[in-house]
């Protein structure tokens, strides 16, 4: 996937969506999923941007970690494991304060 206008449109119309589901009691497991690879997908291309703009350290990490915890609450939603997400989380708040 690549990070576009399109993807933002997409992701808030799967909020939508699994508000909707979750009042009907159907399925949102594929929602979820779908909403977790544009995140992964977002935070890929912020740390180019970033680079490219020449942000910070400590701004990239707040970023990087809101958008971990972000992706961490979408999987917990449908079960899924959240260590990677805590583990890269960590990562990050390793990286800051080396």
């Amino acid at each position: 996937m690549k990070y576009s206008k399109e993807l933002v449109t997409r992701s808030i119309e799967i909020v939508k969506q699994v508000k909707e589901a979750e009042k009907l009691n159907k399925p949102i497991e594929h929602l979820v999923k779908e909403q977790i690879a544009i995140m992964e997908c977002q935070r890929d291309e912020f740390i180019k941007r970033a680079d490219q703009l020449g942000f910070d350290d400590l701004d990239k990490a707040k970023v990087e970690i809101q958008i971990y915890s972000n992706i961490k609450f979408w999987a917990k939603k449908i079960g899924l494991p959240v260590e990677k997400y805590d583990n890269l989380i960590k990562q990050v708040q390793k990286r800051i304060l080396e």
